[in-house]
């Protein structure tokens, strides 16, 4: 063995380390540290954050799905718009046609309107219906449509102005009253016989 003494080589210290020194402050001899104090969580969570280029990317996109959404929406619903009315002008077109032919478009719309109802609520609007007419005066029983045949048979009136639809069962009573007064009304007019001696 050397008596030489030995030569101790000192390692670097760990980058970590060396951060830990810089980071901490150089407190000059005879004086103590102070810590420095510590912002509080709220009012670190006040403080501004600088948006990340990917979450303006990611809120952009989300709107723009937003608004690819909503356009589609609208046009769709343009679309259907203008087949409805195509449709509304068919079915104009259709009852002009059943006027033209002698029905009546608003018996039609209240037939159409019937058919959707079930038995029962057909049944509860004829009562509402006899109820609401009674109580106004309007009330049409036999008599009535009895005379009101009487009445247009004699200003010459057609037997298809009748006012009952065909399931009514006032229909068949307005074309009987209709043809007795027709009958009666062409005996008047018809030139006397001579009596036979």
């Amino acid at each position: 063995m050397s008596d030489a003494p030995s030569k101790t080589v000192q390692q670097p210290a760990s980058t970590g380390a060396k951060n830990e020194k810089k980071s901490a402050p150089s407190v000059p001899p005879g004086k103590t540290a102070t810590k420095a104090k510590a912002t509080p969580k709220s009012a670190a969570s006040k403080a501004p954050e600088k948006a990340s280029p990917n979450a303006s990317k990611a809120g952009s996109n989300t709107q723009e799905l937003a608004r690819d959404k909503l356009r589609n929406m609208m046009a769709e619903i343009e679309r259907l718009e203008a087949e409805k009315k195509v449709i509304s002008d068919d079915i104009s077109e259709i009852f002009k046609a059943a006027k033209a032919e002698g029905l009546d478009p608003d018996i039609m719309k209240l037939v159409l309107k019937r058919q959707k109802m079930t038995r029962q609520e057909r049944e509860n609007q004829e009562l509402q219906l006899g109820l609401y007419e009674s109580t106004l005066g309007l009330d049409s029983t036999a008599a009535d449509v009895h005379n009101l045949a009487i009445q247009a048979a004699s200003e010459g009136q057609p037997v298809t102005s009748n006012p009952y639809i065909k399931n009514d069962p006032r229909h068949k009573q307005w074309i009987a009253a209709w043809q007795l007064q027709t009958t009666v009304l062409a005996a008047k007019d018809a030139p006397a016989k001579p009596e036979a001696a």
